[in-house]
């Protein structure tokens, strides 16, 4: 005891043997009670050590009492207990186990990513001289290895997490560690330092059990990923199987009253319309056609059946243009009386007349996520509609003659619209200002299309002409010679490879196919007896 005081510099000082039994209690006393609050407050499963240590100093108080010869051996086992809890506690937890299962499970899961990808590759190389629908499915499943390798650098990033969320339990066990191994000293300890070593283990208690929580939590989320994955490479494979069944469909509607459904080079011609067939729109998710024309009508039709399933009326004029929403449900036209109607599919019937166009509404678009109808009049404005309830969001106005064309892209970031001012013009869809004006064709601008990636603008002119425009420069990338007439209508392929236009004027009533790799023209489709006025791509 004479030890202890010199090291806190105390003054030496005889000790009695009373004084001696009295001061071993007083430290068994507080072990027993520190040992008690570790075991309510670390969590359950350090309390079996606790209790072991407990039961060590109950039986050195016991030694103590029944003989007082044990007081330098009790004050020797006092000094070296040093609790090793958050070893076992980590061992108990099993989480090595569980993050190697977890990263196993990871690199296999990429493994058949990779193993996924390569077979897709080796097939879509195989088909690389297919139909244009191959074409386009093959963009389809782009897309999606995209969204799959996404989804693979957000399980990299879990697995990242779960060896940072080790290295923090392993830092929490040797702060722990080192509370823990502190010497054992005999000496009077202050109300205030009892607080402090009190917040310190309810502190380091808190965030094992929130670490503990958290694994669980992340490691619940790994395994919804890979089942998700899983989900995904099934859908993949499927789709892979598709891109083999399908050959390119080109749809073209026309002054002859007609629609023509062209299929490696036949034609299927559906007659129902009773005037000119201004648009057509297609919906491949809900397996319809629907049509425009100049009877006041729009009609939809069965793919599978190619017989018309509904008769829309209600436009009091020609019908210039038609749109359908991405969902498939509903469709929006636009007509010489001065209005765009938006139609229920499910009811046939006009949910919304949106009116304030002083001219006919030549043509109309949606928005890819249907929050947003565009149209586009000879009153030479753009109107942009809300289709929910049919509130102008904002008129723009920049061109100088009829407004011909609209489209947006697949972003819903820009409109592109054509005029009869020889302009193409890009707008923000979202602030309606002006981005860009495109100056080349020396006619009216019947036909605008943007690609898929925003990089580039397709235009058809009463000048004969094609013309491809990139989209950050303005400037003219390609132009497109062939047609005889005036180019009434351009549709880009899914995977901007391709594009199909509809002419009209000095006899020309063909559809034509261009590669816009090389700006040749790969096919010339002839039926229509009349201007074809709208093409489409299934």
């Amino acid at each position: 005891m004479v030890v202890f005081h010199l090291r806190q510099g105390h003054t030496a000082a005889p000790l009695t043997e009373a004084d001696q039994i009295n001061e071993v209690f007083r430290v068994i006393s507080r072990k027993k009670q520190e040992v008690s609050e570790l075991r309510t407050s670390i969590i359950p499963e350090l309390e079996g050590l606790a209790f072991e240590q407990l039961s060590l100093l109950t039986q050195l108080e016991t030694n103590l009492v029944e003989s007082k010869s044990t007081i330098p051996s009790t004050i020797n086992q006092l000094n070296q207990i040093k609790p090793g809890l958050l070893d076992q506690l980590t061992d108990q937890s099993g989480f090595n186990n569980q993050l190697n299962e977890a990263r196993k499970k990871t690199e296999e899961l990429s493994q058949q990513l990779e193993m996924k990808d390569q077979t897709i590759r080796e097939l879509l190389t195989f088909n690389n001289e297919t139909t244009q629908s191959h074409q386009r499915q093959l963009n389809a499943l782009q897309k999606k290895t995209k969204e799959l390798s996404q989804t693979q650098k957000k399980s990299e990033e879990l697995n990242n997490q779960i060896t940072i969320l080790k290295q923090q339990l392993k830092t929490k066990k040797q702060e722990i560690q080192e509370l823990l191994c502190q010497p054992l000293t005999i000496r009077e300890t202050s109300e205030n330092q009892k607080k402090e070593l009190q917040a310190v283990i309810d502190a380091l208690t808190n965030q094992l059990s929130q670490a503990k929580e958290q694994f669980g939590q992340e490691k619940d989320l790994l395994d919804q990923q890979i089942t998700t994955l899983h989900q995904q490479l099934e859908t993949k494979s499927q789709m892979t199987l598709e891109l083999f069944k399908r050959n390119i469909v080109a749809i073209s509607g026309s002054w002859d009253n007609t629609i023509t459904i062209w299929e490696d080079g036949q034609a299927r011609v559906l007659k129902s319309h009773t005037a000119c067939v201004n648009s057509v729109a297609v919906s491949e998710r809900k397996e319809i056609l629907v049509s425009a024309s100049d009877d006041s009508t729009i009609r939809v039709w069965s793919l599978a059946t190619k017989q018309v399933t509904q008769v829309l009326k209600g436009h009091g004029n020609w019908v210039y243009s038609v749109a359908i929403s991405s969902d498939g449900e509903w469709v929006v036209s636009g007509s010489r009386d001065k209005t765009l109607r938006v139609w229920s599919l499910a009811s046939g019937k006009t949910t919304l007349i949106l009116e304030g166009h002083s001219y006919g509404v030549s043509s109309v678009a949606i928005s890819s996520d249907d929050r947003f109808i565009v149209s586009g009049s000879g009153d030479t404005t753009l109107r942009v509609w809300n289709p929910t309830t049919g509130e102008v969001v904002r008129v723009i106005q920049g061109h100088s003659s009829w407004v011909r064309s609209i489209a947006i892209s697949e972003t819903d970031q820009y409109i592109v619209s054509g005029s009869d001012d020889s302009t193409v013009r890009v707008w923000s869809l979202t602030s309606g200002d002006l981005v860009r004006v495109l100056k080349g064709h020396s006619g009216w601008v019947y036909s605008v299309a943007i690609s898929i990636d925003e990089q580039f603008v397709v235009s058809g002119s009463r000048d004969k002409t094609i013309r491809v425009w990139s989209l950050s420069s303005g400037e003219t990338i390609q132009v497109l010679e062939g047609h005889t007439g005036a180019v009434l209508s351009v549709k880009l392929s899914s995977d901007d490879k391709y594009l199909v236009s509809g002419g009209g004027g000095n006899g020309d009533k063909s559809v034509r196919v261009w590669d816009l790799s090389t700006g040749k023209q790969t096919q010339e489709l002839r039926g229509h007896t009349h201007n074809v006025w709208s093409v489409n791509l299934m």
